[in-house]
Protein backbone atom coordinates (compact mmCIF):
# COMPACT_ATOMS: atom_id res chain seq x y z
CA UNK A 1 0.00 0.00 0.00
CA UNK A 2 1.24 3.44 -0.91
CA UNK A 3 0.49 6.62 0.95
CA UNK A 4 2.26 9.95 0.66
CA UNK A 5 2.79 9.88 4.41
CA UNK A 6 4.56 6.51 4.28
CA UNK A 7 6.62 7.66 1.29
CA UNK A 8 7.79 10.80 3.11
CA UNK A 9 8.56 8.82 6.25
CA UNK A 10 10.59 6.27 4.26
CA UNK A 11 12.37 8.98 2.25
CA UNK A 12 13.34 10.89 5.38
CA UNK A 13 14.41 7.75 7.24
CA UNK A 14 16.30 5.80 4.58
CA UNK A 15 17.42 8.42 2.10
CA UNK A 16 17.80 11.67 4.04
CA UNK A 17 18.93 10.26 7.40
CA UNK A 18 20.64 6.92 6.79
CA UNK A 19 22.15 7.66 3.37
CA UNK A 20 22.26 11.42 2.87
CA UNK A 21 23.60 12.31 6.30
CA UNK A 22 26.19 9.54 5.93
CA UNK A 23 27.42 11.02 2.64
CA UNK A 24 27.63 14.49 4.17
CA UNK A 25 29.26 13.35 7.41
CA UNK A 26 32.03 11.33 5.76
CA UNK A 27 32.82 13.78 2.97
CA UNK A 28 32.70 16.88 5.17
CA UNK A 29 35.16 15.33 7.66
CA UNK A 30 37.50 14.36 4.83
CA UNK A 31 37.25 17.83 3.26
CA UNK A 32 37.89 19.53 6.59
CA UNK A 33 40.71 17.38 7.95
CA UNK A 34 42.36 15.75 4.93
CA UNK A 35 42.23 18.49 2.28
CA UNK A 36 39.39 16.78 0.44
CA UNK A 37 41.45 13.69 -0.34
CA UNK A 38 40.85 10.11 0.77
CA UNK A 39 43.30 9.68 3.66
CA UNK A 40 45.73 6.82 4.01
CA UNK A 41 44.33 4.15 6.25
CA UNK A 42 46.38 2.35 8.85
CA UNK A 43 46.11 -1.03 10.50
CA UNK A 44 42.57 -2.39 10.73
CA UNK A 45 41.17 -3.34 14.11
CA UNK A 46 38.35 -5.81 14.78
CA UNK A 47 35.63 -3.18 14.22
CA UNK A 48 37.13 -2.24 10.84
CA UNK A 49 37.35 -5.90 9.82
CA UNK A 50 33.68 -6.46 10.74
CA UNK A 51 32.62 -3.65 8.38
CA UNK A 52 34.91 -4.99 5.65
CA UNK A 53 33.31 -8.45 5.99
CA UNK A 54 29.82 -6.96 5.60
CA UNK A 55 30.97 -4.91 2.60
CA UNK A 56 32.51 -7.98 0.94
CA UNK A 57 29.39 -10.12 1.43
CA UNK A 58 26.73 -7.57 0.51
CA UNK A 59 27.25 -7.46 -3.30
CA UNK A 60 26.83 -11.24 -3.59
CA UNK A 61 23.71 -11.19 -1.39
CA UNK A 62 22.22 -8.36 -3.44
CA UNK A 63 23.00 -10.12 -6.72
CA UNK A 64 21.33 -13.32 -5.55
CA UNK A 65 18.25 -11.47 -4.34
CA UNK A 66 17.94 -9.63 -7.66
CA UNK A 67 18.31 -12.90 -9.60
CA UNK A 68 15.45 -14.27 -7.49
CA UNK A 69 13.37 -11.13 -8.25
CA UNK A 70 13.41 -10.04 -4.60
CA UNK A 71 14.15 -6.40 -5.38
CA UNK A 72 12.70 -5.08 -2.11
CA UNK A 73 14.95 -7.45 -0.12
CA UNK A 74 17.95 -6.45 -2.25
CA UNK A 75 17.33 -2.78 -1.46
CA UNK A 76 16.90 -3.55 2.24
CA UNK A 77 20.23 -5.41 2.17
CA UNK A 78 21.94 -2.37 0.64
CA UNK A 79 20.41 -0.05 3.23
CA UNK A 80 21.56 -2.47 5.94
CA UNK A 81 25.10 -1.91 4.64
CA UNK A 82 24.62 1.86 4.86
CA UNK A 83 23.26 1.53 8.40
CA UNK A 84 26.30 -0.62 9.25
CA UNK A 85 28.56 2.26 8.18
CA UNK A 86 26.58 4.63 10.40
CA UNK A 87 26.92 2.23 13.37
CA UNK A 88 30.63 1.86 12.62
CA UNK A 89 31.07 5.63 12.70
CA UNK A 90 29.20 5.87 15.99
CA UNK A 91 31.59 3.29 17.49
CA UNK A 92 34.77 4.77 15.97
CA UNK A 93 33.81 8.48 16.44
CA UNK A 94 36.34 9.92 13.97
CA UNK A 95 35.09 13.45 14.76
CA UNK A 96 36.58 12.92 18.24
CA UNK A 97 39.72 10.94 17.38
CA UNK A 98 40.65 13.49 14.68
CA UNK A 99 41.22 16.04 17.46
CA UNK A 100 44.09 14.01 18.92
CA UNK A 101 45.39 12.29 15.77
CA UNK A 102 44.85 13.77 12.33
CA UNK A 103 47.79 11.93 10.78
CA UNK A 104 47.69 9.73 7.72
CA UNK A 105 47.39 6.14 8.88
CA UNK A 106 45.81 7.21 12.18
CA UNK A 107 42.55 5.89 13.58
CA UNK A 108 40.43 8.74 12.18
CA UNK A 109 42.08 8.49 8.76
CA UNK A 110 41.53 4.74 8.68
CA UNK A 111 37.91 5.11 9.76
CA UNK A 112 37.10 7.79 7.18
CA UNK A 113 38.92 6.06 4.32
CA UNK A 114 37.13 2.79 5.02
CA UNK A 115 33.76 4.52 5.50
CA UNK A 116 34.09 6.35 2.17
CA UNK A 117 35.08 3.14 0.39
CA UNK A 118 32.19 1.09 1.81
CA UNK A 119 29.83 3.99 1.10
CA UNK A 120 31.03 3.83 -2.51
CA UNK A 121 30.14 0.12 -2.63
CA UNK A 122 26.64 0.76 -1.29
CA UNK A 123 26.18 3.61 -3.75
CA UNK A 124 27.29 1.44 -6.66
CA UNK A 125 24.80 -1.24 -5.61
CA UNK A 126 22.00 1.35 -5.55
CA UNK A 127 22.93 2.75 -8.96
CA UNK A 128 20.57 0.56 -11.04
CA UNK A 129 17.64 1.81 -8.94
CA UNK A 130 18.68 5.48 -8.63
CA UNK A 131 21.17 6.17 -11.44
CA UNK A 132 21.07 9.97 -11.36
CA UNK A 133 21.27 10.44 -7.59
CA UNK A 134 23.92 7.78 -7.09
CA UNK A 135 26.02 9.24 -9.92
CA UNK A 136 26.01 12.54 -8.01
CA UNK A 137 27.21 10.73 -4.87
CA UNK A 138 29.86 8.73 -6.76
CA UNK A 139 31.17 12.06 -8.13
CA UNK A 140 31.22 13.53 -4.60
CA UNK A 141 33.21 10.45 -3.46
CA UNK A 142 35.64 10.91 -6.35
CA UNK A 143 34.89 7.39 -7.51
CA UNK A 144 33.25 8.16 -10.84
CA UNK A 145 36.12 6.44 -12.68
CA UNK A 146 35.63 3.10 -10.86
CA UNK A 147 33.53 0.56 -12.76
CA UNK A 148 30.03 0.30 -11.28
CA UNK A 149 30.32 -3.47 -11.31
CA UNK A 150 33.57 -3.52 -9.31
CA UNK A 151 32.51 -3.53 -5.68
CA UNK A 152 35.87 -4.65 -4.35
CA UNK A 153 36.83 -3.19 -0.98
CA UNK A 154 39.87 -0.95 -1.38
CA UNK A 155 39.10 0.54 -4.79
CA UNK A 156 38.76 4.08 -3.43
CA UNK A 157 42.46 4.79 -3.30
CA UNK A 158 44.44 7.01 -0.93
CA UNK A 159 44.71 10.51 -2.38
CA UNK A 160 41.51 10.30 -4.42
CA UNK A 161 40.15 13.84 -4.60
CA UNK A 162 36.57 14.22 -3.45
CA UNK A 163 34.18 16.17 -5.62
CA UNK A 164 32.12 19.06 -4.39
CA UNK A 165 28.54 18.88 -3.29
CA UNK A 166 26.22 17.49 -0.69
CA UNK A 167 23.83 14.60 -0.58
CA UNK A 168 20.99 14.92 -3.10
CA UNK A 169 18.52 13.68 -0.45
CA UNK A 170 17.28 16.58 1.66
CA UNK A 171 14.57 15.86 4.20
CA UNK A 172 11.01 16.38 3.01
CA UNK A 173 9.35 18.82 5.39
CA UNK A 174 5.57 18.96 5.59
CA UNK A 175 3.17 20.44 8.08
CA UNK A 176 2.77 16.91 9.49
CA UNK A 177 6.52 16.19 9.68
CA UNK A 178 8.26 16.99 12.95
Amino acid sequence: NFTMESFIKRHNSDLANDYGNLVNRVTMLIHKHFDGKIPEGGIYDETDLELIAIAKNTPQKVSLLIQNMKIHDALETIFSLLRAINRYLEVKTPWKSIKTDSSQGGVAATTLALSADVLRIGTQLLNPVMPEKTTIILNILGSDSISLSDTTVGNLKTGTVLGEGKSPFPRIITNDTH
